[in-house]
């Protein structure tokens, strides 16, 4: 254990300073890049769009939810 308070501020700036180096060199963060639509999507890798979904009917019953999909 560090007998001054200054060798304790050096440990503890010490090992921040190698935690830093260690996280920090992880490279720069990605740019964004541009959104697309699930439909431009689907002509751009030639995948299909589900446009048609089912309806959903949503039940309380007291505390309880129920959901059921209706095609």
């Amino acid at each position: 254990m560090a007998t001054r308070p200054t060798k304790l501020v050096n440990a503890g700036l010490d090992g921040f300073a190698v935690i830093d180096e260690y996280y920090r060199k992880q490279g720069p963060v990605p740019k964004k890049q541009a959104e697309i639509t699930s439909q431009k999507a689907a002509e751009k890798y030639g995948g299909i769009v589900f446009t048609d979904y089912p309806k959903v009917e949503i039940t309380t019953k007291g505390k309880n939810r129920y959901v059921r999909h209706q095609f």
